[in-house]
């Protein structure tokens, strides 16, 4: 679209680039990570001032900073504690030259990168980037809007430095479940597919015994005219092993169901000690084979995910004293759950 004469009237509702102006609009939902990925790619190191209420796992591969760049963010004993921000991550700021901060309450999320001031709902997290949180904020490159942003943020908030001792000692204070990896709102499944943990405490977790056996002929046709939009449900290839499991019988719910996989040679042996279970997997998808009582699943789950054996995962289930068996059912204890993705993720 062509640029507008500094003559034409504007959309009262609309921030457009007229000739030889600066550029001032709303972004919402995917667009401001779209803009910030943009304008942190245009600045320079050095250039680049940050005040965000949180930093998760993974964001200093995304949201890069250096030597001369500035970071304010809440690593207070109480943001870490209740698992918002990781001190991890922030030492990756620190390690690389950053000059980081913390203030403690800062729910402020500002990004100043070069000529452009960004401000709006999204802090510096892997849930907010990846588009799981709707978010929304305002773009500006009005020259006083991006000095006075910048000199808040450096005159205002940098008063508190962050050392690597203070890091070491409130690592120690890290919950073993931080807010950004549990109770987040389930946007898209592919998160979760790529994070191996559910969004939510809605769901069932099953250990289901698997033998290896050769399609059907009406389970091949099955899985040949639906593999293409399992495919496309499960998320990037790189990044989510995508299985298929033949269900005999009521088939457990997709979206809410995970699995995890126990491989046995022979379905009416006992497992062996060292006997695999695969990391688990969510049902992404579910397809009846036509004219069986067979339901062909799909479950995804982390790409470079790891099994562990079966007395691994026998005896962490078992040291929350269960009641009944403990393959077929449905595990209900949170205790367990948690303890069985932890032993996953290690």
């Amino acid at each position: 679209m062509a640029a507008m004469s500094a003559t034409q009237p504007r959309h009262p509702s609309r921030g457009r680039r007229v000739a030889g102006s600066t550029v001032s609009r709303f972004l919402g939902d995917r667009d401001i990570w779209a803009a910030i990925d943009a304008a942190h790619a245009d600045s320079k190191t050095g250039d680049r001032v940050l005040a965000v209420a949180y930093v998760s796992p993974g964001m200093f591969a995304r949201l890069t900073l250096g030597a001369g760049d500035a970071l304010v963010v809440d690593v207070s004993e109480r943001a870490v504690s209740n698992g918002t921000t990781d001190p991890r991550e922030v030492r990756k700021y620190l390690d690389a030259g950053v000059n980081v901060f913390t203030r403690q309450g800062l729910h402020a999320k500002t990004y100043v990168l070069g000529d452009k001031l960004i401000v709006g709902s999204a802090n510096a997290s892997s849930l907010s980037s990846s588009g799981t949180y709707i978010e929304a904020g305002y773009l500006s490159s009005r020259s006083t809007d991006v000095k006075a942003a910048r000199d808040w943020i450096l005159n205002s908030l940098a008063t508190t430095p962050v050392t690597a001792n203070y890091l070491e000692r409130v690592v120690k204070l890290m919950p073993p479940h931080p807010s950004w990896g549990r109770n987040a709102p389930r946007r898209s499944p592919h998160e979760e597919h790529i994070n191996g943990r559910p969004a939510t405490d809605d769901f069932d977790l099953t250990i289901v015994r698997l033998v290896w056996d050769a399609f059907t002929p009406a389970e091949q046709r099955t899985y040949d005219r639906t593999r293409s939009a399992a495919r496309r449900r499960s998320g990037p290839v790189a990044a989510v092993s995508l299985e298929q499991v033949v269900w005999d019988g009521v088939p457990p719910a997709a979206g809410r169901s995970w699995l995890l996989q126990l491989w046995v040679p022979d379905d009416s042996a006992e497992p062996a000690d060292d006997d695999q279970v695969y990391p688990p997997a969510r049902v992404a998808d579910a397809h009846p084979v036509p004219r069986t009582d067979a339901t062909l699943l799909y479950v995804a789950r982390p790409a470079n995910s790891e099994p562990r054996s079966w007395a691994e995962v026998r005896d962490v289930i078992r040291a929350s004293k269960p009641r009944g068996p403990i393959i077929g059912v449905n595990l209900r204890s949170r205790t367990t759950r948690d303890a069985l993705f932890d032993l996953f993720s290690r």
